[in-house]
C-alpha cells in the first residue's frame, strides 16, 4: 500500500520509545504498520467499544509508548485559510492547488491507516474528529461554488470514504463512530457541518494531546455563540438551536449540558427549540 508523496506515513504517524524523548518516524505502511499495531495496541484487532460513562468521558493520559498521529498537514491548513469566527476562505483555498493535494493526501493516509487502529482512545477520537472535518472541507470544496452543504447532492449521504472493508459517508461516521463508539457529547459541539449554524470549524487541527482542553473549549465556544444558545431573562426562555435538539441522544439531558457550561441560569427555565442557519461557512457569504 504506496502512501502518498506529500503526507507519507513518515510524515503522518509516529510513536514514542520509552528509552528516547525524541519521536522517531515510521517509514512505510505496509507490513510495518500491522508490526507496531500488534506490539503496540493489542487491542487493535477485534476490538470491542469499551464501556464509557454516561457523563462526559474524560480519557486517560496517554502512555509514553503510543502510536501518534501528526495532523500538521491540516493544522497548517487550517490557519492559513480559516479565520477566528470559523469562517472558510474556499475561494483561495481551490485556488490553491499544492495545498488541495495536501489536503486530500491527508485523508486518504488517514482512511489509509485506520483511526481505530491506533490503540489509544486519545489517539483514535482526535483521528476520527480531524478526519471528518477535514472531510467536509474536502467535499464542500469539490463543489464549490455553493452557499450551502445542502446544494451539493448527497453530501451527507454518500458512501465513498473506505476505511477498512467498509465505505463510510458524514452520516456513517456521525452514527457508526461518534454516537456508538466514542460517546464523547462534546464531539456533536466540535464536529463541523460545513454551515453557519452548529459547529464552527476552528483555525487549527486538534491534537491528541490536547484533546480534552480542546474539546472542553469548543463545547463552550459552541454554547456561548448567540446563533446556538440565547437567554432571554424577561420570558426566562432559553433559545437553543434545532441541532442540539437532533442530537438529543448522544447529548443526554441537554439543559443539564447546557448549564454545566453557562453557570447563573436561574434554577426554572423553558427550552425552545429554533431553526438552524444551513447557509455555508464561508467567509465571501459573511
Amino acid at each position: 500500500m504506496a502512501l502518498r508523496k506529500t503526507t507519507s506515513l513518515g510524515s503522518i504517524l509516529k510513536y514514542r520509545k520509552r528509552t528516547s524523548s525524541s519521536i522517531h518516524v515510521i517509514a512505510s505502511v505496509s507490513a510495518a504498520i500491522f508490526l507496531i499495531i500488534l506490539l503496540f495496541s493489542p487491542t487493535a484487532f477485534g476490538q470491542v467499544p469499551q464501556e464509557q460513562p454516561e457523563s462526559i468521558p474524560k480519557a486517560s493520559p496517554p502512555p509514553e509508548d503510543i502510536i501518534r498521529i501528526n495532523h500538521e498537514v491540516l493544522d497548517r491548513i487550517l490557519r492559513k485559510y480559516v479565520d477566528k469566527k470559523g469562517l472558510v476562505d474556499y475561494k483561495s483555498l481551490k485556488r490553491d492547488k499544492e495545498d488541495l493535494a495536501l489536503l486530500k493526501s491527508y485523508i486518504d493516509d488517514l482512511c489509509e491507516i485506520n483511526p481505530d487502529l491506533l490503540g489509544h482512545p486519545t489517539e483514535i477520537n482526535t483521528a476520527w474528529l480531524n478526519l471528518h472535518n477535514a472531510i467536509v472541507l474536502w467535499q464542500v470544496l469539490e463543489k464549490y461554488p455553493l452557499t450551502s452543504p445542502l446544494k451539493a447532492p448527497n453530501f451527507f449521504s454518500e458512501q465513498r470514504w473506505k476505511i477498512g472493508s467498509k465505505k463510510y459517508s458524514l452520516l456513517d461516521f456521525e452514527q457508526e463512530i461518534f454516537k456508538k463508539k466514542i460517546r464523547d457529547p462534546r464531539m456533536v459541539m466540535a464536529r463541523v457541518l460545513a454551515t453557519q449554524g452548529g459547529a464552527r470549524l476552528p483555525p487549527f487541527a486538534y491534537s491528541g494531546d490536547k484533546i480534552e482542553e480542546q474539546l472542553d473549549e469548543a463545547a463552550v465556544r459552541f454554547l456561548k455563540e448567540p446563533y446556538n444558545v440565547v437567554w432571554d431573562p424577561k420570558k426566562k426562555r432559553l433559545f437553543v438551536t434545532g441541532y442540539l435538539d437532533w442530537h438529543r441522544e448522544e447529548l443526554g439531558n441537554i439543559e443539564m449540558l447546557i448549564r454545566s457550561y453557562q453557570k447563573g441560569l436561574p434554577e426554572k427555565i423553558s427550552i425552545v427549540y429554533g431553526p438552524f442557519n444551513w447557509t455555508l461557512n464561508d467567509r465571501a457569504l459573511e
